[in-house]
């Protein structure tokens, strides 16, 4: 029922590792003269409350994702594009009903979890096999050297290229922002961010006089002007798979990186293989993070409002401000499943792993 988003499920655990990650952003904030105070347990249920979405269950709270019964397993999935749907008979081998989530709960229900979610994949689907408990991953967040460093005392002036949507890169944008930063907004102008369908929930992430870019990814011209605002951004923030900025020449490593500058890669599992080109939205990417709650009977339930997207949206900023003070040059690696894991491991693993190149 409407009106429970105070609670989502989110239980003290969870909102005490929270505020444990929110009190490390602002500590090392301040070392570059920043201030960036959050209420934590305010922030998971912000959009929630804001849009009066229910308490979650085998459905999340704002409805795009399922929790679907395999033969051997729960399978957890997100619907919350449209092309998604028109390619699911090619996961199921069955026309579609006119509830998509009939066909594949009737799918599911005969299928092998992973063999299932391994052939959505291959699609292009966010699904994932639910997890129990957190898997052993790396820290959530991974820096790897990408340019020479170069000292920084401060956030103030810092000149920000938000390519990402939705919330986690945005959040990420906007904590740096409120720390004294420049954030350019930049946008297809085929698919703009899909945030702005809520201009309640959106206006919490982006400044009304926030500067904005709207790019033809079709016309080189408007390419290369993109290009140059990225080369000359002292912090670049996307949530694309790799291959998607690869193809159009815009990739970490194609991209001219200035001194001491840093690269925010968003991504569901991170960059490293297999799953460097899997999707994954906030709810199902925390199912594959293990942080789901399960009943005695072993039926599991989602826990916040997409919860693993305000997770990475913390752990990217704190990834960004980590870098800056090491002098930066890194491409900062966070994922939606690895802030999930280390929440729902109680929070006790390290913060950070330097990776070589």
């Amino acid at each position: 029922m409407k009106g429970e988003a105070a609670s989502l499920g989110i239980t003290a655990d969870i909102d005490e590792a929270v505020e444990r990650l929110a009190e490390e952003l602002r500590r090392r904030a301040l070392n570059l003269g920043a201030s960036i105070d959050i209420d934590a347990r305010a922030l998971l249920r912000t959009r929630a409350n804001l849009l009066g979405f229910a308490t979650p269950g085998l459905v999340s709270a704002n409805g795009h994702s399922r929790l679907l019964a395999s033969r051997d397993a729960w399978i957890a999935m997100s619907l919350a594009r449209p092309s998604d749907v028109d390619i699911l008979e090619a996961l199921t081998g069955q026309p579609t009903d006119d509830d998509p989530w009939v066909s594949l709960s009737r799918s599911a229900s005969d299928a092998d979890a992973v063999e299932f979610v391994a052939r959505g994949r291959l699609l292009g689907l966010p699904m994932t096999v639910a997890e129990r408990r957190p898997p052993a991953l790396n820290a959530p967040i991974e820096l790897l050297k990408r340019a020479p460093a170069k000292p920084r005392t401060t956030l103030q002036g810092l000149r920000v290229a938000d390519l990402s949507s939705l919330w986690a890169g945005p959040l990420a944008a906007r904590l740096l922002s409120d720390a004294g930063a420049e954030v350019i907004k930049i946008e297809s102008s085929t698919r703009l961010d899909g945030a702005r369908a809520r201009p309640e929930f959106y206006s919490t992430l982006h400044r009304a006089d926030q500067e904005s870019m709207i790019v033809d990814f079709s016309n080189a011209s408007e390419i290369d002007s993109l290009r140059q605002t990225l080369e000359s951004a002292d912090v670049v923030i996307e949530g694309s798979r790799p291959r998607a900025l690869e193809q159009l020449g815009l990739g970490p490593d194609q991209v001219t990186p200035r001194r001491g500058s840093v690269w925010l890669s968003v991504t569901g599992y991170g960059r490293r293989p297999p799953g460097e080109e899997w999707v994954a939205f906030g709810d199902d990417g925390a199912a594959a993070g293990g942080l789901l709650a399960w009943s005695v009977d072993g039926n599991p339930s989602f826990v916040g409002d997409a919860i693993a997207d305000p997770l990475t949206g913390l752990f990217g900023a704190l990834g960004v401000v980590e870098s800056l003070l090491r002098g930066g040059g890194h491409l900062v690696d966070v994922s939606l499943q690895r802030s999930s894991s280390w929440v729902a491991a109680n929070a006790r693993d390290p913060f950070v792993d330097d990776r070589s190149p």
